[in-house]
């Protein structure tokens, strides 16, 4: 976690964002907003992947 201008960014590490949520509510935190945020590092491989085309048995689909 770390603190970014008057908000705070975190890795909810493959928890639903629902859940966060609900639990910061129940301890008394009030949310103004949660907003997903992607790494630079998951775009990229976004592209690479779009890049690069399907996979499996559809990939390898010949057509005459």
């Amino acid at each position: 976690m770390k603190t970014e201008g008057t908000g705070l960014v975190v890795d909810l590490d493959g928890s639903r964002p629902a859940d966060v949520a609900a639990t910061l509510v129940a301890a008394g935190i009030g949310l103004q907003a949660m907003t997903p945020r992607r790494r630079l590092e998951d775009v990229f491989l976004g592209l690479i992947e779009e890049e690069r085309g399907p996979k499996g048995p559809e990939a390898q689909a010949k057509v005459s």
